[in-house]
């Protein structure tokens, strides 16, 4: 049984490298890494602010940004 459970694994990190050299080649990019590519400018942009409402509003874009990356990491490995 573990044997068969670990040739189903290997299967699907197959199939998930063939989807993403897919993607990849036709310019296209996974949700997970636009939404982290989010993450990092709100990130700097929490740097740079000095507002404390603005920072406010920054840190719960960054929460909010976090769970969507969480939930396409989840749906990423299904």
């Amino acid at each position: 049984m573990k044997l068969l459970v670990n040739r189903f694994r290997h299967v699907l990190i197959l199939k998930n490298a063939l989807r993403n050299c897919l993607m990849c080649n036709n310019g296209a990019m996974l949700k997970l890494v636009t939404h982290l590519h989010e993450f990092e400018r709100l990130h700097s942009d929490l740097a740079n602010a000095t507002d404390r409402t603005k920072r406010v509003g920054i840190q719960k874009d960054k929460l909010q940004m976090d769970a969507k990356m969480d939930l396409a990491r989840r749906a990423f490995h299904k």
